[in-house]
């Protein structure tokens, strides 16, 4: 655990999130093709071997051998490979064999020269480079099924060139990185191989000028004044072109830095070479930048162990932007290495680099730097080899706002009411002048707000607008002193549940077949997404299925709908289909992840029962109903650990449907059905379904017999001859006489 000193002060920060994608905005876009129209300047083709055409705003590429490739290409694009640039292209395999590969195609001169970024839709990814018409992986074909899309759906791949590095992410996903080799020529395009159909969607490629370099230290000699010397809390020294910094006392921080005036309305890149040499490797060390009062300054700190964190000290209240978070893997070395850091401002945009790895962006505002050195917290001593200080132009003040949607959140939002509180934060390099609300067209009204400073934004947007049933558009227009403008669309479906109910039905599935260390299985994906089918085609479900993740993108999910918003009367399913572990040490089971070790006697690398039961009963749905088909599923109740039970409820059909659902909502929903015990459950025959599953299935394709309804009751009926025999029972803040309905649409 860190140290608690790091972070004493810590107040809720709201920032702006920025997608890996909206890094190409930071640099100039040298291309931005959307297929809208036929330029003249893509393959167009059409025979035997091959048909290649621009179509319904889609570049469409089929390969018809069943063996070999084909090259699809623009004869030039603009592109300096001696700056930074980000490629970036959206892709779909729409029929072919899956195990075969497509993707793009860079720095190419002719069919003989250029390199590839290659995935398939089996879930791998390929690097590789012809030269002179031979062949070379940079990056043999490799596993990613977790994050690469299955046929029919689309995947983004994202090249950045960064420094001496370039860097390779699918879905916004890093995967690799390698140092940066020349180009061979200037055409870019794709690649399709074997007999495979592919859609393209766009591509994109923007540049980023290196900034001038201002200010350079090696540590060669202390002529700019570095050293303090030994004191009561620090001690420093010069050697070997090193400047070792000793932070000698627990709980305390270290400051060491030099005037370095940067403006607000400035662009800069800092970086620094630093190393930790003794001391726990949880504690941390990097980069501050500070005003003319140090109490009001940025701090991109790393541990040895792994993690990072963004700090944002405000007249000496410590906020974390970022609190502590592991790195991608790769990202950070351990001790006795050394870490490139970077940090950079684009705009009002902060981007932290570590090792030319892109860790975090945050807006940041408004924030003149006086000086820039270095932090050492606890009892730490590192080495710091050098450090660069690169700054650019004027920020343009033309640049149009930027807004982070709040509520609605998504491109596509259904609600029961016709009030709907609209949330939107704004930044702006100038002044806003006008706010502009439309409702289907119409205006409605238009507000703006000032935010407060620890929100991250320049203002808000705060209505409660009026909606009519069915789908409304809800466009914003919204304009800045400079002119800049910027137009958003959200559309939003206004629906009352058939069953009377205020509320709305939703299923988030976790279902893995495939391990990194435990032996793999064959049902759980395909039971999840029949399951899934089945609530959303006849019970009117929202439906997610999580496949094969990790601990981490678990844990993140159920954060993200325990952040959500849910009415009164809504209901929220959850399914956790895989691997299950007990360990009677602690008397405590565990749901096996992706990325579990088998033999972790710690269980750090497993999502404990305990856990969960927490993080689920902490989701503000009132009516949530927990189905684990997993081993040693049952330990999910504490008393099951020790002696098995079974849970039930009573039935109330003399009542009218409506009122039966109304008197079920009245009361909390913790309630769970697990696929055993404290025991081993089986996988079933590949392609059958797990015994659990079937089970589900057969009961939820009853429909609800004559009334529409299948209770919780009516649902265990179906498992009672099962073996092992399925537990149910409650959990948490569970109402006596709850129940989770099932309710034919």
């Amino acid at each position: 655990m860190k140290n608690t000193h790091f972070y004493r002060f810590i107040a809720s920060l709201a920032i702006v999130f920025l997608s890996w994608s909206n890094l190409s905005a930071q640099g100039t876009l040298t291309l931005n093709e959307e297929f809208k129209i036929d330029k003249g300047e893509w393959t167009i083709r059409s025979n035997d071997k091959v048909n290649a055409r621009i179509e319904g705003n889609k570049y469409l590429i089929e390969h018809l051998r069943p063996s070999g490739s084909w090259l699809f290409w623009k004869n030039s694009v603009m592109l300096d490979p001696s700056n930074h640039f980000t490629i970036e292209t959206q892709m779909t395999q729409t029929s072919g064999n899956p195990e075969e590969g497509f993707g793009f195609v860079w720095g190419a001169q002719d069919a003989a020269n250029f390199y590839s970024f290659v995935i398939t839709s089996k879930g791998n990814y390929r690097i590789s480079k012809y030269r002179d018409a031979k062949y070379t992986e940079i990056k043999e074909f490799t596993p990613a099924s977790d994050i690469i899309e299955e046929q029919g759906k689309a995947n983004k791949l994202t090249i950045r060139k960064y420094n001496d590095l370039i860097s390779f992410y699918i879905n916004d996903e890093w995967v690799f990185s390698t140092p940066f080799q020349s180009f061979m020529g200037p055409k870019a395009g794709f690649v399709v191989y074997g007999e495979n159909s592919v859609a393209v969607d766009y591509l994109r490629i923007s540049q980023e000028k290196q900034l001038p370099l201002t200010f350079r230290e090696t540590f060669d000699n202390n002529s700019n004044g570095w050293l303090r010397g030994d004191e009561n809390l620090s001690a420093s020294r010069i050697e070997n072109g090193k400047y070792i910094i000793r932070s000698k006392k627990a709980n305390e921080v270290t400051v060491e830095y030099k005037d370095i005036p940067v403006s607000s309305s400035l662009d800069f890149l800092v970086e620094a070479n630093m190393s930790q040499l003794a001391g726990d490797d949880e504690n941390g060390f990097g980069i501050i930048l500070a005003s003319q009062d140090p109490r009001d300054s940025y701090a991109m700190i790393i541990s040895s162990d792994g993690t990072y964190l963004i700090s944002r000290w405000i007249h000496g209240d410590h906020q974390a932007v970022q609190d502590w978070t592991e790195a991608p893997e790769g990202a950070l070395f351990p001790m006795g290495k050394s870490n490139k850091l970077a940090i950079r401002r684009t705009g009002t945009t902060a981007s932290f680099f570590a090792n030319d790895r892109f860790l975090f962006e945050s807006s940041m505002r408004d924030f003149p730097i006086a000086r820039i050195g270095f932090v050492v917290y606890d009892t730490l001593t590192i080495a710091v080899e050098d450090l660069s200080v690169r700054i650019g132009s004027a920020i343009p003040q033309d640049l149009p706002p930027t807004l982070t949607m709040i509520s609605p959140s998504s491109d596509h939002t259904t609600t029961p009411d016709k009030d709907f509180n609209l949330e939107i934060g704004i930044n702006s390099p100038s002044n806003i002048t006008e706010v502009n609300i439309y409702v289907n067209g119409t205006f409605q009204k238009g507000g703006f707000s000032p935010a407060d400073a620890e929100s991250g934004f320049d203002g808000w947007i705060k209505e409660k607008i009026a909606l009519q049933d069915g789908v409304n558009a809800i466009k914003l227009i919204v304009k800045n002193q400079s002119g800049g403008m910027i137009t958003e669309t959200r559309l939003v479906n206004v629906t009352k549940a058939e069953d009377g109910r205020n509320g709305q039905d939703y299923a988030l599935f976790f279902a893995t077949d495939e391990y990194d260390y435990w032996s793999n299985l064959v049902n759980p994906i395909n039971d999840a997404r029949t399951i899934a089918e089945e609530l959303e085609s006849h019970y009117g479900f929202n439906t997610e299925v999580v496949v094969n993740a990790s601990r981490e993108q678990i844990l993140n999910k159920l954060k993200e709908y325990a952040k959500r918003k849910y009415n009164s009367e809504d209901q929220l399913s959850l399914f956790f289909m895989g691997h299950g572990k007990f360990d009677e040490f602690f008397g405590e089971g565990y749901v096996v992840c992706k990325n579990s070790l088998k033999d972790d006697e710690g269980n750090g690398s497993y999502i404990a029962h305990s856990t969960l039961r927490t993080v689920v009963n902490n989701i503000p749905c009132d009516h949530i109903f927990l189905a684990m088909d997993v081993c040693f599923g049952g330990t999910i109740d504490p008393f099951i650990a020790e002696s098995a039970h079974r849970g039930g409820e009573e039935n109330y059909k003399e009542m009218t449907q409506d009122e039966f659902i109304k008197r079920k909502m009245k009361y909390k929903t913790r309630r769970y059905l697990t696929s055993g015990g404290k025991e081993y459950v089986p996988d079933g025959k590949p392609g059958n379904h797990s015994p659990f599953a079937r089970k589900f299935l057969e009961a939820l394709r009853t429909y609800g017999g004559h009334d529409k309804i299948i209770t919780l009751a009516e649902l265990l009926v179906y498992f009672e001859r099962l073996t092992p025999a399925p537990r149910s029972g409650e959990f948490g803040s569970n109402e006596p006489g709850s129940d989770f309905l099932f309710i034919t649409k």
